[in-house]
């Protein structure tokens, strides 16, 4: 994999950069961490809803032991998010809270989401031809967006902008590919 910084993660302006990854994949956390060695962020924003913060805080400082975070939504069924080292959000809020800094659960909780699997090539791959040619190859299998991945953006823009408004310099968000 290259390891310049050009790689480690997408440049959107204004200090703000996005590794897109695969949850639950060794392969995304240690994209992240790339990218967060590479880039040094004041703040990091992952994809987790903002109503878990509190829960998903708790669970990352128990790493390195596994936990799972567990809530109900409005249907009454139990939703189980696991909370590993493996995973590049937990490992990129894990590496924000050793040093401090502030961590944004900025997803939205929203009921109703497709569990979608995703044709995407083999994560190891990533290791192979790079980052960017590895986004390329998924962006060419994506699915139609989802309804309510614009409320679901549009929140996750929103605590960006709230971590910049507090005086977050560099911003590094960890988002679903």
């Amino acid at each position: 994999m290259s390891t310049g910084s050009e790689d480690a993660a997408l440049d959107l302006g204004g200090g703000i950069f996005v590794v897109p990854a695969l949850h639950e994949r060794l392969e995304s956390a240690v994209a992240v961490r790339h990218a967060l060695s590479s880039l040094s962020p004041d703040a990091v924003a992952v994809e987790v809803p903002s109503t878990l913060q509190r829960a998903f805080a708790r669970a990352i400082d128990r790493l390195p032991s596994v936990s799972v975070v567990l809530y109900e939504n409005a249907s009454g069924e139990t939703i189980y998010l696991p909370i590993h080292p493996a995973d590049p959000a937990v490992e990129a809020a894990r590496w924000a809270r050793e040093r401090e800094l502030p961590i944004a659960c900025a997803d939205l909780d929203v009921d109703g989401y497709a569990d979608y699997r995703d044709p995407v090539p083999d994560t190891y791959a990533m290791t192979r031809i790079g980052l960017p040619a590895y986004y390329d190859a998924v962006r060419k299998a994506a699915r139609p967006a989802d309804p309510l991945d614009a409320r679901r953006e549009a929140a996750m823009a929103f605590h960006v902008r709230a971590l910049a408004e507090d005086g977050a310099k560099r911003i590094l968000v960890v988002l679903g590919l």
